[in-house]
């Protein structure tokens, strides 16, 4: 019989494998906005993460200066602050048989397979589970078990970095566990009352859940719908005026391109809102219902280089060809470093050492308790 149609070649056919197979929930968001702010640093300060802040002690006074006495001198006090490096590792591996079997069938192009380097497609997907873990801590981790110390520690009243002060807090503004709707009023005073505890600016990034995102966009959108004259790029109203997605961020250490994750810039307010699906608040009652804001100045994310080959393991080394596919978050380097062979499979372990570091937790706070 002649084979005129894929029909008739059935079950004949080679697999073909689409060139980019990604799992969506493993996006990164946060840690992509910190890459592209330039926020993603190489520690440098030895094994843990350490910097000062300077609480009040410094004097001034109206004097008399026809005789009167002097004022006795006094100074603002150094605190020293400290921060553990979170671990954060994932294993991949490969078997003899899959080596066998799964490479380029004949006659299809390697373009079209993902198949065709099996080592490199096993540590992509461990870097992303690995990166994920770490989105997810930069909200959570408790500084404990390897975990990095989170937003949800560090924006808070409590002790943070090994100071407990009375100025050395966040704002935490909440509503006793009961949820209140969130209005333009609550946002600018929020916003005002951060800047009065922190003089060095205002919060101009808000990190929120899906579902709240979704709460601001209907808080704007009746600017969002303003009808635009034929040569405006905006909207334009007497009032409040919010830009949806806009095709830059602007920050204030400069404008980063928007990469592919939703957010609303709020002109008014001078705030990007932008949506992270693994933002909670893991101190509050209502842990997804609230906003992280921050001053992108103050916040960042460190990381210790991998010590690169030793003796017991001299195939160890640092990762970085798969940053065409992770973009700017592959500059958070990963030693990867084989286990040995113990059967028929190659194992592996990609691990890097990294941890978010707020320098000064008065220009962050968090608005919860939001519906």
């Amino acid at each position: 019989m002649a084979v005129f149609s894929i029909a008739d070649m059935g079950g004949a056919l080679p697999t073909v494998y689409r060139k980019k197979l990604t799992l969506a929930q493993r996006k990164t968001p946060t840690l992509r906005l910190f890459a592209l702010l330039g926020s993603i640093l190489q520690g440098n300060t030895g094994q843990t993460m350490t910097w000062q802040v300077k609480t009040s002690g410094q004097v001034a006074g109206n004097t008399n200066l026809d005789g009167g006495a002097f004022l006795t001198p006094a100074s603002d006090v150094p605190q020293n602050l400290s921060l553990p490096y979170g671990t954060y590792e994932a294993p991949a591996r490969v078997t003899d048989d899959l080596l066998w079997k799964a490479q380029p069938g004949a006659g299809i192009p390697a373009d079209y397979s993902t198949m065709t380097n099996l080592m490199m497609e096993a540590r992509v997907d461990a870097l992303a589970a690995a990166l994920k873990l770490m989105e997810q801590q930069l909200y959570t981790g408790t500084g404990l078990s390897n975990q990095m110390t989170g937003l949800s520690v560090a924006v808070g009243t409590g002790a943070y970095a090994g100071l407990t002060h009375a100025e050395w807090v966040s704002r935490v503004t909440e509503n006793g566990g009961v949820l209140r709707a969130l209005t333009l009023p609550m946002l600018k005073t929020e916003l005002r009352n951060v800047s009065i505890l922190f003089n060095g600016g205002r919060p101009n990034i808000g990190l929120c859940a899906p579902a709240i995102m979704d709460i601001i966009e209907a808080l704007f959108q009746p600017y969002l719908q303003l009808p635009l004259p034929p040569t405006a790029t905006e909207g334009v109203s007497r009032g409040e005026r919010a830009i949806m997605n806009p095709g830059t961020i602007r920050t204030i250490g400069g404008d980063i391109a928007m990469d592919g994750f939703r957010h609303l810039y709020w002109p008014t307010g001078g705030v990007h809102f932008i949506e992270a699906p693994d933002c909670q608040n893991s101190a509050s009652t209502n842990a997804t219902a609230g906003i992280f804001f921050l001053n992108s100045d103050v916040v960042q994310v460190d990381y210790l280089p991998p010590p690169g080959p030793r003796i017991a393991a001299p195939d160890a080394a640092g990762v970085t060809a798969v940053q065409t596919a992770m973009g700017g978050i592959a500059d958070i380097p990963f030693e990867s470093i084989s286990r040995g062979r113990l059967d028929h499979a190659m194992q592996f372990d990609v691990t890097a050492k990294v941890g978010l570091k707020v320098e000064d937790r008065r220009a962050c706070s968090w608005l919860g308790d939001l519906q």
